[in-house]
């Protein structure tokens, strides 16, 4: 089945230069299009059960090792000492062997925070969405009828533009996944849908897990 695009008489350049335009999710005339609701990025149960959990040290020994690896990564990065780890590891023992109780105190203490800054970030990270699908996909949009007068009016600058026919066969439309189940390249039917996308949470926790692992 051929598909059409229309376009004003100037895009004349599309059949000239064989070059044409994906646009932006944020340059089509939908605003929601490709723009689904994030509510969160993930609930705080998950939080707690997938990040916040695999990371907190349940003995003095695992806390121990933890502070000591934050602190050998913190010289490193800042230049202050060269001391290996193992000799950071022995300071950070005395400590807690000379205030017993207090490194723990004072870990929950950084730890919560932490937690605390993760928590007030994610809301910015649903705003950045948007931005990132702009930077990783295009949308080509066509079109089955050559012969929609609202189409001619809207897009063909009142019927002066011109409509071009593309085969719908041609290997142009064949992602380099085609066939495959996570394709999302090639032409499809636009679907519409009376609501509006809704993700909560937006991301798969199973991702998460294999981080932490």
């Amino acid at each position: 089945m051929p598909l059409y695009k229309y376009v004003t008489a100037e895009r004349i350049d599309v059949l000239q230069n064989a070059l044409i335009r994906f646009s932006q999710p944020s340059a089509l005339n939908d605003p929601w299009d490709m723009r689904p609701h994030v509510e969160r990025i993930f609930t705080d149960d998950d939080l707690e059960e997938h990040v916040i959990a695999p990371l907190k040290p349940e003995s003095d020994t695992q806390m121990i090792d933890y502070v000591s690896k934050i602190i050998e990564d913190f010289s490193k990065t800042q230049g202050y000492t060269d001391k290996s780890l193992d000799e950071i590891r022995k300071v950070v023992t005395e400590a807690n062997e000379e205030f017993p109780g207090e490194l723990r105190q004072l870990f929950e203490v950084v730890f919560a925070e932490t937690i605390e800054k993760v928590k007030q970030v994610v809301p910015q990270l649903t705003q950045i969405i948007p931005e990132a699908m702009d930077s990783a996909v295009g949308v080509l949009s066509l079109t089955e009828r050559a012969d929609h007068p609202l189409m001619w009016s809207h897009y063909a600058n009142n019927h002066s533009g011109l409509v071009l026919g593309f085969d719908e066969t041609n290997e142009f439309f064949r992602s380099p996944m085609h066939g495959k189940p996570d394709d999302i390249g090639g032409a499809r039917r636009v679907k519409y849908n009376s609501e509006r996308p809704k993700f909560d949470p937006f991301i798969d926790m199973a991702l998460i897990d294999n981080l932490t692992d």
